[in-house]
């Protein structure tokens, strides 16, 4: 037995048939909220994320906050200041990570006519075609996939060719569909495999090696086996791979940055600029030598014998030349003519003039309507290589393509305007 309710506490109306709830009751003036049927969510609400059972969403990426460039430092004599802040892009990259890879849908134009802008109109799958040597930096760890031993690993080291694999489409296969094959460039026999459930090495080629590549909003890139839907090749932090079954695409581990180390093809189509002309970059091939011309000093773009970067009066200085690595995706690295193991480099924020080929000597090309041409860099997307003058940026490079022609022991020298 229950006592009886308390008496401030009055009877339910009698017109509710039994099971059924009164409608709940708001003060005067107050609005009930707006019901919606099963499966209609309000508009700027809309339904709730689902995810496959047991995962759960993905780890959010942690960005670090943009870091200001270093104080400005007395300039030395004939030297080229280091970094020149530009506007913060709006995907800033994960720690220790490359951003994304391809360039972000276009920023309104600042306040000068003549900002410069990243080039837009490339595809990732550029990359993939047959002949193509490219390296796989893995999202988890910052590091390029690489074969040792006829293991998978990805803690290689940028310069070795066991960090490079070499691109081949299966025969037979549609067109558009992306399936490729990757065998390594030291380890000749070793084709990247998905077996089961495990990756190795000991594939000759045929169905277990085909991969078809993902392309991911931000052009990272993840690849799934085409004879084991659902398994997907995956580096972990630790260096080690992953087990394919057990691999989701939108894990970090399932994520690479595509770095081109070989270019055989030219792009698929004209790139052109947000302003309606085709870009420098198509004339930019691979392996080009070139020379970059600062247009407010009137001098060149130079690597010392020492390694320092430099601006340099003499054009017929060979330090003043470069040679060009398309890395795809409008990125290019730009290698000293003169020095083996002299590059432009940019670390924390420091112009370099040597040092490892790795993601510091990758820029983005931006272009600006009067077709000066700027070097943004990729770990450290808020700066570019050009002069700083109160805090913004004054000057462009004009780009010379340059034809040597050897003659025993002298060269022949011209060069052609590109800006």
């Amino acid at each position: 037995q229950y006592p009886p309710p308390p008496q401030q506490y009055p009877p339910p109306p009698q017109q509710y048939p039994p099971g059924q709830v009164p409608p709940q009751q708001y003060p005067p003036g107050q609005v009930p909220p707006q019901q919606y049927p099963p499966g209609q969510y309000p508009p700027d609400q809309g339904a709730p994320q689902q995810y496959p059972p047991g995962q759960g969403p993905p780890p959010p990426q942690q960005y670090p906050p943009p870091t200001a460039p270093p104080p400005a430092q007395a300039e030395q004599q004939g030297q080229l200041p280091m970094v020149v802040p530009v506007p913060v892009m709006d995907s800033a990259p994960p720690a220790q990570l490359p951003p994304a890879q391809g360039p972000p849908p276009p920023a309104p134009m600042g306040p000068s006519a003549n900002e410069p802008v990243l080039i837009q109109g490339f595809s990732v799958t550029d990359a993939f075609k047959e002949g193509n040597v490219v390296q796989l930096v893995a999202r988890s760890n910052g590091n390029p996939m690489n074969v040792k031993n006829a293991t998978v690993f990805g803690n290689g080291t940028f310069s070795n060719a066991d960090s490079q694999f070499e691109v081949s489409i299966p025969s037979g296969v549609a067109p558009g569909t992306h399936v490729v094959v990757l065998r390594n460039v030291s380890w000749q026999a070793c084709y990247i495999t998905i077996k089961g459930n495990s990756v190795t090495t000991k594939g000759d080629g045929k169905k277990n090696c085909y991969l078809r590549v993902h392309v991911l909003p931000d052009n990272y890139v993840y690849f799934e086996s085409t004879e084991h839907p659902g398994h997907y090749l995956g580096i972990a932090k630790s260096g080690s791979a992953c087990k394919p079954k057990e691999v989701k695409p939108d894990s970090v581990e399932a994520q690479f940055f595509v770095r081109v180390e070989k270019q055989t093809h030219p792009y698929s189509e004209t790139i052109m600029t947000p302003f309606g002309r085709p870009s420098i970059i198509n004339s930019l091939r691979d392996r080009s030598v070139i020379q970059l011309y600062i247009k407010s000093s009137g001098n060149y773009l130079s690597i010392n014998d020492n390694g320092v970067v430099m601006n340099t009066g003499n054009a017929g200085d060979v330090h003043t030349f470069f040679i060009l690595r398309d890395r795809g995706m409008g990125i290019v690295s730009l290698d000293s003519y003169k020095h083996t193991g002299f590059r432009l480099r940019m670390a924390n924020f420091v112009l370099q003039g040597k040092g490892t080929g790795d993601v510091n000597a990758d820029f983005r090309v931006k272009e600006s309507p009067d077709g000066a041409l700027y070097l943004e860099s990729v770990t450290c997307p808020t700066a570019c290589v050009g002069i700083q003058s109160e805090g913004q940026l004054k000057t462009g490079l004009s780009v010379f393509l340059m034809n040597i022609q050897k003659f025993g022991d002298s060269e022949t020298i011209t060069k052609q305007p590109l800006n």
